[in-house]
């Protein structure tokens, strides 16, 4: 079995911090300019300034968010190999994982097919469940000496990968409807930041789904590998 990554990239946790570092600026983001309009004189002026600061660091928050995805779906693909047998998921390891993500045109649709191969080759219940062991119970007399008991097996659910990709593909469309629209009112602009913040929200449950399922399939095959010793 792999090694929990020993670096901070390629982590989970940097990976859910950088993301979540977007969450939270562009969910922020959202309702300051959506509050705009409604906002007693004054208050106003004060929220335009405080969106001029956050909207520079949303921007600069989506590179700090694939710092953080790209080695964890990197280094999740490395360990997913050693305990599933998915020919599409070899597939997609040798013609790169995070290469598409760089491709003018297949970046729209390469990212999608890599991340979905890896959600559904973690599937926890393609390992064989465990046979029951026989446990000593310590009972006294006349009572069962010993038992048979079950690991415990989690159900994991699948990721929203098919809503994380419609909003990374949805805040690019709407970017472009906001730069082509005249004028770009201050509710224009915070659907689109509403489309970015639901694309980061949606990551960040990606990224934590997929986890759990790897890590649930590695506990499950740990089980099987004891029960064989």
């Amino acid at each position: 079995m792999s090694p929990q990554p020993t670096s901070v990239w390629g982590s989970r946790n940097a990976a859910l911090a950088a993301i979540g570092l977007n969450v939270l600026v562009d969910g922020l983001l959202t309702v300051i300019v959506a509050a705009i309009d409604f906002a007693p004189e004054g208050v106003d002026q004060m929220l335009v300034d405080v969106s001029g600061k956050l909207a520079p660091i949303s921007t600069l928050g989506v590179w700090i968010g694939a710092l953080g995805f790209l080695p964890w779906l990197k280094a999740t693909y490395a360990r997913a190999r050693l305990v599933t047998e998915s020919p599409a998921l070899e597939e997609q390891w040798r013609r790169g994982t995070i290469v598409g993500f760089f491709i003018p045109f297949v970046n729209l649709v390469r990212p999608y097919n890599v991340v979905k191969v890896l959600d559904e080759a973690l599937d926890p219940d393609l390992v064989p469940e465990p046979a029951p062991r026989r446990v000593e119970t310590g009972a006294l007399y006349r009572d069962a000496a010993a038992a048979l008991t079950r690991p415990v097996l989690r159900t994991v659910k699948h990721a929203p990968v098919g809503l994380w990709w419609a909003f990374w593909i949805g805040r690019v469309v709407a970017q472009i409807a906001v730069s082509v629209s005249r004028p770009a009112t201050n509710m224009k602009i915070a659907l689109q930041n509403g489309v970015v913040f639901g694309a980061a929200l949606a990551a960040f449950v990606v990224i934590w789904r997929i986890s759990e399922r790897l890590r649930e399939v590695e506990r499950r095959h740990a089980a099987v590998r004891a029960e064989g010793s």
